[in-house]
């Protein structure tokens, strides 16, 4: 008889009732025969419990709600290091949603045949105020086994790990320090470092939305959290430097690129919401943080032609688009 790891989708939540039914029931559809899904609910002030009622008897559901709150990554950690039992742990914000009721039982089938540490997919983007579904084109070069050491010292070049998508090792998680840094990207932080020296797998399909609306924290742009958010980049680089795994030269030139990268996107944010102020005084501060990171910003490509295309509607979604494939982004915006 095939054994199945046990398998948890981690829901974590606040104040989402409007949207957390979908992402349970999502959740629940997976055909996956050994799954628990668990709501950690970071002491919403109404409404979760009462949507949420329905699912109750259904066995695989379990409802935790925090008595007071942790904050988001707070109750990631929390509901990975204390409410989960799988072997393998999927984080579903409680405003997302799967769309690929076998994912998880085709994700943990490469994993066993394939001894991985992880698997991702892609995502489709929901930009809520126009209702549109974009599907970037991002990873779909990718093949299906890759050397997590290939992936790292490659990911600036525009390659992304979705977090809805990312099944991982549970334990090898915890003992790496997931969900350490209380920053934007933790999911990215936590998840570069778990690729060093192992094994992941890809499938190349859109398993799941992520839905963009005006309240996602990811969506408004704060000069001191941006330059905390560095931080999924300086503690990988910082992690793996200690390591005889990659040349100097060539870990180097990653944090450059992963920081150019970064900051190119935030700068692209407060030029197409035409807030220049902003624009302004996150130059000098990307200056003052590295004058070599603020040279290669000014001289690269990418960034010129954001800033020739900004002002033209038309002409910026074209480029967007086809060119800098970043439709995604984009769209949030406009």
């Amino acid at each position: 008889m095939k054994e199945y790891p046990k398998v948890s989708i981690l829901i974590p939540t606040f104040n989402q009732s409007r949207y957390i039914a979908q992402a349970v029931e999502s959740a629940l559809a997976q055909n996956y025969p050994h799954l628990e899904v668990i709501v950690s609910d970071d002491a919403s002030s109404a409404g979760t419990r009462q949507v949420l009622q329905r699912f109750t008897s259904d066995p695989r559901f379990q409802y935790k709600q925090n008595l007071k709150r942790r904050g988001r990554v707070g109750n990631y950690r929390l509901a990975l290091y204390e409410y989960a039992r799988g072997d393998y742990v999927l984080n579903l914000d409680g405003d997302d949603y799967l769309i690929d009721e076998s994912y998880i039982s085709r994700a943990t089938e490469l994993i066993q045949k394939h001894e991985l540490i992880m698997v991702f997919a892609k995502q489709q983007v929901l930009i809520e105020k126009s209702g549109a579904i974009i599907e970037d084109t991002i990873n779909s070069d990718l093949p299906k086994i890759i050397h997590g050491n290939w992936l790292f010292i490659n990911y600036y070049r525009g390659y992304s790990i979705p977090h809805l998508s990312t099944l991982y090792h549970r334990e090898t998680a915890m003992q790496i320090g997931y969900y350490t840094e209380d920053i934007l990207s933790s999911d990215w932080e936590s998840v570069l470092r778990l690729l060093v020296n192992h094994d992941v797998g890809f499938i190349n399909a859109f398993v799941g939305v992520w839905r963009k609306y005006e309240r996602n924290v990811s969506k408004s742009l704060d000069i001191p959290q941006t330059i905390a958010n560095t931080a999924y980049i300086e503690k990988p680089y910082a992690c793996v430097a200690g390591q005889d795994i990659f040349e100097t030269p060539a870990l180097d030139k990653w944090r450059q690129e992963m920081l150019k990268r970064y900051f190119i996107k935030m700068l692209a944010k407060t030029l197409l919401s035409k807030d220049n102020e902003t624009h302004q005084e996150l130059l000098r501060t990307i200056q003052e943080y590295d004058r070599e990171i603020y040279a290669e910003v000014q001289r690269d490509i990418g960034f010129t032609i954001i800033k020739i295309v900004s002002p033209h509607p038309r002409l910026r979604r074209l480029v967007f688009k086809h060119i800098l494939k970043m439709e995604s982004f984009l769209a949030d915006l406009e």
